[in-house]
């Protein structure tokens, strides 16, 4: 904690104690705030179609960066969007297995393709072990291969 608030510039000068701080714990205070929150089945509905529309928007808006900074010759650089696409495909591979909704296979696919759109390796790899070490059952994970 002594790091966290301390003014002398034993880290790095260009960062103020008081922001770092206020890094660190804003997580805390939002678990604190978020956990005393008890949704109903409505409100989980709700939350799932828009994720469903955000994973669709973001697919698309993907679709658009990795298109036009290819076509300009850039690297791509969108692992920040990659990142969320493959922990929204592991939300659409659990639903599938627990739901059995093809609409979160469709998702799925189009959440674990996102990667390849970006070109980035590692997020592939990362995406494709969703399925057998995604925390459905066993069993379901069977039927599917």
């Amino acid at each position: 904690m002594y790091l966290l608030a301390s003014y002398d510039a034993t880290l790095d000068p260009r960062v103020s104690p008081a922001q770092r701080t206020m890094q660190v714990l804003s997580p805390l205070v939002v678990a604190l705030a978020a956990s005393t929150y008890r949704p109903d089945v409505a409100v989980l509905e709700e939350c799932v179609i828009w994720l469903r529309r955000f994973a669709v928007l973001l697919f698309v808006s993907l679709i658009g960066s990795s298109f036009t900074l290819v076509m300009q010759g850039n690297v791509t650089g969108l692992a920040a969007q990659v990142t969320t696409s493959m922990l929204l495909s592991v939300f659409f591979v659990v639903r599938y297995f627990i739901f059995k909704e093809k609409k979160d296979v469709v998702l799925y696919l189009m959440m674990a393709a996102s990667p390849v759109l970006a070109i980035t390796r590692t997020v592939i790899a990362a995406t494709l072990f969703n399925v057998p070490f995604s925390f459905a059952p066993i069993g379901k994970i069977k039927e599917l291969f």
